[in-house]
């Protein structure tokens, strides 16, 4: 029902919960290779990724990162995911350089210089809008319990997106994780 909404440009953002073990990613990943994706009306992208505890400092968005890298190694759709991230998302182009010659690594570099992170998110919401302009995406995010605060608000911005958006967010978390460490 969540995908159906999601393909007639009603945003959705649905959560599994439960204990570690339970089937969480296996219930997300059935979802996934079901009928109902596979046979979908509209035509769908999938980006997925886990979260992962990091025990030295932590970098910020790194399972968003981790998804839109995994769609660019896909040929057929990185001169897209590369056009639309120079025009919506520079800031997350300049943390892919390899998908650039050394030469516009370095000038995307020069023209950054003096933003900060702190736009990321945003630049990532109107990266899902340019993606999502002729088909649904499906962002899934694993293990949130394990995420950064900047994937959280990532995920946050996206619910309060306006229609007409077609996206999906899928996420599953450990809830006695969140409430021992205090997570967002």
């Amino acid at each position: 029902a969540a995908l159906q909404r999601a393909h007639e440009g009603r945003p959705q953002v649905v959560m599994a919960s439960g204990p570690a073990g339970i089937g969480k990613t296996a219930l997300v990943t059935s979802f996934l290779d079901s009928a109902a994706v596979s046979r979908s009306a509209a035509p769908l992208l999938v980006l997925r990724a886990s979260c992962f505890e990091q025990h030295g400092p932590a970098e910020p968005l790194l399972p968003v990162l981790q998804a839109l890298e995994s769609l660019a190694r896909q040929a057929t759709e990185r001169d897209r995911l590369v056009r639309l991230m120079r025009r919506a998302a520079p800031m997350w182009l300049a943390q892919m350089p390899w998908l650039t010659g050394q030469e516009d690594a370095d000038a995307l570099q020069r023209s950054l210089q003096g933003t900060g992170a702190q736009r990321m998110p945003r630049e990532f919401a109107a990266l899902v809008d340019g993606l999502a302009s002729d088909r649904t995406v499906v962002l899934v995010l694993e293990d949130l319990h394990a995420s950064d605060p900047a994937t959280i608000d990532v995920i946050t911005l996206l619910a309060q997106r306006p229609a007409p958006l077609r996206l999906l967010v899928i996420g599953n978390y450990r809830p006695a994780d969140v409430a021992v460490r205090e997570h967002a």
